[in-house]
């Protein structure tokens, strides 16, 4: 029942998703161009425009989540004081936003790869940033439920900025971060993950030997380990 009625309401809205769609294509026109400035003189700062395209993406996509749950809201509060389960509320959320968030993924990927160029298949591609795109709907979610509706999207925001920007292992790296708090802090973002399959990969795939050096060095420096991309 509570797919079946939100999948109504999302039908209702087509035209906002396709607003948010276009601005998914913008954002990747974008950051691709911004991608592509630096290869292959400047790789020392890919690391941190990739941590950007990552906190970018994600902001799109947990703003989107935001939005979708606000007009919502008191549905929800309504049907919560009924017995409703939050569970089961977020997850017919979830399950029906399957197919935007998956054309959110597509609308990124296909101009961001064919003009940016990286060393990633689009397949690879795609895998990578729909993982971003569960772990940033599951941030806007929350905080559309949890807290209140004046403060959702800011939360949401800094929650996003926070694990994609300062825990995406560019400063502190890894390699500063030793084995204390602050290295659990780095595991458990989402963001570090992101930003670190996409260094390695387009690093360690490099056409250049020369370039490659370069990279598998920088990551020495900066503590990353390869584990995935290989």
């Amino acid at each position: 029942e509570c797919v079946h009625s939100y999948a109504r309401a999302r039908l209702h809205s087509a035209g906002a998703l396709a607003a948010e769609l276009g601005g998914t294509v913008c954002l990747a026109v974008v950051t691709a161009l911004l991608a592509k400035a630096q290869v292959p003189d400047k790789l020392d700062r890919m690391p941190t425009v990739y941590a950007l395209i990552v906190c970018a993406f994600s902001l799109n996509v947990a703003l989107s989540a935001v939005r979708v749950l606000e007009t919502d809201r008191l549905v929800f509060w309504r049907e919560s004081a009924a017995g409703l389960s939050a569970r089961a509320y977020l997850f017919s959320r979830l399950a029906v936003d399957l197919v935007p968030f998956g054309l959110h993924v597509v609308c990124f990927c296909l101009p961001y790869r064919d003009l940016a160029q990286p060393n990633l298949s689009l397949a690879d591609l795609c895998a990578l940033f729909s993982g971003v795109v569960l772990c940033a709907s599951g941030v806007g979610y929350v905080c559309s439920v949890g807290a209140p509706p004046s403060l959702s999207a800011v939360l949401t925001g800094f929650v996003v900025c926070f694990s994609t920007g300062f825990l995406a292992g560019n400063a502190p790296t890894l390699a500063e971060a030793g084995g204390g708090p602050m290295r659990l802090a780095l595991d458990l973002s989402y963001g570090r993950w992101g930003t670190e399959c996409l260094v390695v990969t387009d690093l360690s795939r490099m056409p250049s030997a020369y370039h490659r050096e370069l990279g598998a060095l920088f990551m020495q420096v900066m503590g990353i380990r390869p584990r995935c991309g290989e």
